[in-house]
């Protein structure tokens, strides 16, 4: 049975095995297996008007790592998930970032999308070209986690509104329901290094010791 789950999830999906990449660079599409997921050309987006706030990012210094969940950090519910999948994915292929940092800007700018679009529905950056919002985000982490856990996927054949109302509607209550940081969550040490925002985490453990 296993086997046969494998195969078919490996014909829906090759996940991306990039090191890093320059934003300067990108100019290959990544393979479409779910609805939802949609393509960017870069340098359209990097010929945009750039915010003040985000001036430098252009530099050859920037390097954007895959397979980079962009979360809400001072949600709970948002935090719990964060947690689940690193204990889930122990090949540490997922990382993470919450999106009120500054490292989340250069990924914000690369998808055309704001802090306030992210916070109603998480970011998944995969990878060159490609970034999924909501539950086809949520669908697409599965793909990169053990067994079972990819079989998820096959709820990619719901269609992708119906889904995400449903995500939407959690997500407007969430603070209601599950309650809200006055800041970014912290994680615990033994998890910083999945964290591309580590050193802004690192600052302000030193900041409250």
């Amino acid at each position: 049975m296993r086997v046969i789950c494998t195969r078919l999830l490996s014909a829906c999906r090759k996940p991306l095995e990039f090191s890093g990449w320059s934003p300067h660079t990108i100019t290959q599409r990544c393979p479409r297996s779910l609805g939802g997921v949609r393509n960017f050309n870069t340098g359209d987006r990097f010929s945009e008007k750039v915010d003040p706030e985000i001036n430098g990012l252009h530099s050859s210094n920037i390097f954007l790592k895959p397979q980079v969940v962009l979360y809400d950090g001072v949600c709970h519910l948002c935090n719990a998930g964060v947690n689940w999948v690193i204990k889930v994915d122990k090949e540490k292929k997922i990382s993470f970032c919450a999106v009120q940092s500054e490292v989340a800007k250069p990924y914000l700018l690369l998808c055309g999308l704001t802090k306030e679009d992210v916070l109603k529905r998480f970011l998944f950056v995969e990878g060159p070209g490609q970034y999924s919002q909501a539950s086809t985000a949520a669908l697409r982490v599965a793909l990169y986690l053990p067994f079972p856990y990819p079989i998820l996927g096959a709820l990619s054949v719901i269609p992708a509104p119906f889904r995400d109302a449903v995500y939407d509607y959690v997500a407007k209550h969430r603070y209601k329901w599950f309650g809200q940081a006055v800041s970014c969550i912290l994680p615990k040490d033994d998890v910083i290094d999945r964290f591309i925002d580590r050193a802004e985490i690192l600052a302000k453990y030193r900041q409250d010791g």
